[in-house]
């Protein structure tokens, strides 16, 4: 770790090494001896645009270093994820209490999702519509057969605003643009995409309570004492 810390000292930032491991040593000894252009060029590289960064490492980052920007977009990530694509390094990087967390709001992110999927809303059926009666069945129809697969498909889960957005421009046989919009338009009203931000803040703010608040050296010391540096660290 020290003679990565000397290569980026005496190299530069843009000659030395850009893999995850090089600059986790750079972050963590940068933070330990407070030389504050280290730390932010590492935080800056790892979460550079095409970086690849897997969450759990930036959440295990953040909680370490006190990066306290990187849980959100960490968690976010993680909440979407399906736990079995989850390996033992990930869940160690994790640790206990942000699993728990992350279990209890994808619960709470499941459940908002299924009232939605499996609770019809009603056709808002516009005055100008010549086929109020097809609407309001083709309306039922797609809510019944595709939006509940669409909602908890095992593979690539949609949150409510992907629904919203991908139903805004759906081709719905029988369903008139008019009354398509309109009863999309009650649903952003009621609020579901907030319910599931909510749910993730809560998630998000229960974390960062968990830092200590002390010096971000401190949580560098304690890392390096339990052998955080240690571990692999996945590219």
């Amino acid at each position: 770790d020290f003679d990565n810390l000397l290569t980026y000292l005496y190299t530069g930032p843009s000659d030395h090494p850009k893999t995850n491991e090089f600059l986790v040593s750079v972050l963590s000894l940068s933070t330990f001896y407070q030389i504050r252009d280290g730390r932010d060029h590492a935080i800056s590289q790892l979460t550079h645009p095409g970086k690849k960064f897997h969450p759990a490492l930036q959440f295990h980052l953040a909680r370490c270093y006190r990066i306290d920007e990187w849980i959100e977009p960490a968690f976010r990530q993680l909440v979407e994820m399906p736990i079995q694509s989850l390996d033992m390094t990930h869940l160690e990087q994790i640790g206990p209490h942000g699993f728990f967390h992350l279990v209890q709001t994808k619960e709470k992110l499941l459940q908002v999702r299924q009232q939605l999927a499996f609770h019809i809303p009603p056709t808002i059926t516009h005055s100008e519509s010549h086929t109020p009666a097809y609407c309001t069945r083709a309306w039922t129809e797609e809510w019944k057969e595709n939006i509940p697969r669409r909602l908890h498909h095992p593979d690539v889960p949609c949150d409510s605003a992907t629904l919203l957005q991908e139903l805004q421009t759906a081709v719905i046989d029988e369903l008139c643009q008019q009354c398509q919009q309109l009863s999309i338009s009650l649903l952003w009203g009621k609020g579901w995409t907030q319910q599931e931000d909510a749910e993730i803040d809560e998630g998000v703010a229960a974390l960062i309570e968990l830092q200590t608040g002390g010096p971000p050296q401190a949580e560098a010391i304690e890392a390096m004492e339990n052998g955080v540096e240690g571990q692999a660290v996945p590219e």
